[in-house]
């Protein structure tokens, strides 16, 4: 009697089973392109802290990538607080006026409310944006 479909012949339900586990022997001796890269990318990943030159340059690649990190996160926040300023800086001119036509009796008392609100809002934003331009990273 014939014994089950794994142990005597090739069959294809145990080839697709073995290249999905990533077995390979006689029966799938072709791996395919991403699997040779991922053991190649395995032996060099392995032998890449050995030499001097690599832990020097990933050090360096390392310090100078943080470095620029930091300028270009310093330099996010002063121009978000920049547009927040400006729109803050508009709305509240705007609140002025809005004040001005509410003491004419020109608008409702909500006007100038959301107007305010909306400045103060926008103003809070900003502050907060150059508060955390000038915050110093931790080490």
């Amino acid at each position: 009697m014939e014994r089950s479909l794994c142990y005597t012949r090739v069959c294809d339900l145990c080839t697709v089973a073995r290249k999905r586990l990533g077995i390979y022997d006689e029966w799938v001796p072709n791996p395919s392109g991403t699997d040779k890269f991922r053991a190649f990318s395995r032996v060099v990943g392995r032998n890449a802290g050995q030499s001097r030159w690599t832990r020097a340059t990933f050090q360096g690649v390392g310090s100078f990538l943080r470095s620029v990190g930091h300028v270009i996160r310093t330099l996010w926040h002063e121009v978000t607080g920049l547009f927040f300023f400006v729109f803050g800086a508009v709305i509240a001119i705007r609140a002025v006026g809005e004040y001005r036509l509410y003491a004419a009796h020109q608008t409702t008392a909500g006007r100038v409310v959301l107007a305010v609100a909306l400045a103060l809002m926008f103003l809070y934003f900003a502050w907060g944006a150059f508060r955390r331009a000038k915050r110093q990273p931790k080490k």
